[in-house]
């Protein structure tokens, strides 16, 4: 009867311990993302990135900022690749400087005053990778609502971009 007993105590934890579970690996499993991974047995939802129409995507933008006369204004803009290849993305200032108001920029790591047009420095993004350092700084001197726009486009296709106007509407304290 012991015998009987052992042996059905160890077929069942035989039986328990030999069935492995299979293991779970999170990712996307559709072939046509750019994100698609072959070892992946789970997609959870929003895990894969397709891309887009538009290769450059705005994520965040603050486009309408206020400030006092004087007073140094900011503006945040996220930059994203929508696309499944890694670019490298300029940057433009578009704006008519007065003497009473000046806009600088920072992008790609480094800040450019306000002389500089096109930002000498190129941001490298991989396939749905976001930057969100771009930042537009405004001064006036005077009241009034000034907008400022931004360009930005592939290094190597100027004809591949994307535009942000910004409006800063400057008070007197």
């Amino acid at each position: 009867m012991k015998r009987f007993s052992l042996l059905l105590i160890f077929s069942f934890s035989f039986f328990f311990f030999s069935c492995e579970e299979e293991e779970v690996v999170e990712g996307c499993t559709d072939q046509a993302a750019c994100n698609y991974n072959p070892e992946a047995t789970e997609t959870l939802p929003g895990a894969c990135n397709y891309p887009l129409e538009s290769i450059l995507e705005i994520t965040y933008s603050e486009d309408y900022v206020t400030g006092l006369v004087g007073e140094e204004v900011i503006a945040h803009i996220y930059i994203r690749n929508s696309s499944c290849e890694s670019v490298s993305i300029k940057a433009r200032k578009m704006f008519s400087v007065s003497e009473e108001s000046s806009a600088y920029f920072c992008f790609a790591g480094k800040c450019f005053g306000p002389s500089e047009v096109t930002s000498p420095t190129t941001l490298f993004l991989d396939s749905y990778e976001e930057d969100d350092y771009f930042k537009s700084y405004f001064n006036s001197s005077e009241e009034g609502l000034f907008e400022l726009k931004y360009r930005f486009y592939l290094e190597n296709d100027l004809s591949t971009y994307i535009e942000k106007t910004i409006t800063y509407e400057i008070t007197s304290p």
